[in-house]
């Protein structure tokens, strides 16, 4: 368990920050242009119904993993792919059979509940009326 967090340790250390930052800040600034172009369109129509949430919801439309439990599933399976590729190390998920074992696990034994937990609103209302104290 050590050596896997000081080899965890090294690969977190060769991250390219650079690079990062400028995904993020690409990221963000995308989101930002459409939050933009959502206010912009509700001021043209003051007299619209619509809400800033709906605009910018039908500008950029629902994220992938919004459209069915299916897909939901499908995008933490491949995001846990991901995150298991960059920090275990190399020998520890060499067969598609131990991989396969160990992404489904992490997903639907530590992903997805997390998820879920996340989305509650009884939860979320626990841990402001608790004011930040622990909430798992």
């Amino acid at each position: 368990m050590m050596g896997l967090a000081t080899e965890l340790r090294r690969r977190m250390g060769r991250v390219d920050r650079h690079s990062l930052a400028r995904r993020l800040l690409l990221l963000c600034g995308h989101h930002l242009q459409s939050y933009l172009q959502a206010r912009e369109a509700l001021g043209a129509d003051p007299k619209g119904n619509r809400t800033l949430w709906q605009e910018y919801s039908r500008l950029t439309g629902p994220h992938p993993a919004l459209r069915s439990p299916t897909a939901e599933v499908s995008y933490a399976r491949a995001a846990v792919e991901e995150l298991l590729q960059a920090l275990v190390p190399w020998p520890h998920l060499e067969t598609r059979t131990g991989r396969f074992v160990v992404v489904e696990l992490v997903t639907c034994n530590v992903l997805l509940p997390a998820i879920r937990k996340m989305a509650d609103p009884d939860w979320i209302n626990l841990c402001v009326w608790a004011r930040g104290s622990i909430c798992w």
